[in-house]
């Protein structure tokens, strides 16, 4: 299963355990040049736009806890919706990169600032 996911950021928050009940994978479905100019630390891009965005995340373990940002909540949303539709139980359209890093209290990185 890491291998699959190798290319997805996985977040934990608090102890061992609890970290094992509660993976956080964070995914920015903006186009590549918008996720180098500033993005959520810890974030993995897959851009919305992909014609293979549904075969990757098909790939996706749907028993983890997916939170996705874009630019405005848009992209991010119907990517959500898509997921859902897949059979992704906990996936959260966190908005925008700025919504998503007060959300989430993550800072961004990158040359522009979120």
């Amino acid at each position: 299963m890491i291998k699959r996911l190798a290319f997805v950021s996985l977040l934990f928050l608090g102890s061992k355990a609890m970290a094992e009940q509660n993976k956080i994978v964070i995914l920015d479905v903006r186009t590549a040049e918008e996720f180098q100019e500033t993005h959520v630390t810890g974030a993995q891009n897959i851009d919305w736009f992909n014609p293979k965005f549904k075969d990757i995340v098909a790939k996706f373990d749907k028993n983890a806890v997916y939170k996705l940002y874009c630019r405005s909540g848009n992209r991010s949303g119907q990517a959500a919706t898509l997921m859902q539709s897949m059979g992704f139980k906990q996936v959260e359209n966190l908005g925008s990169v700025s919504e998503a890093s007060q959300k989430l209290k993550i800072a961004c990185e990158g040359p522009k600032a979120c």
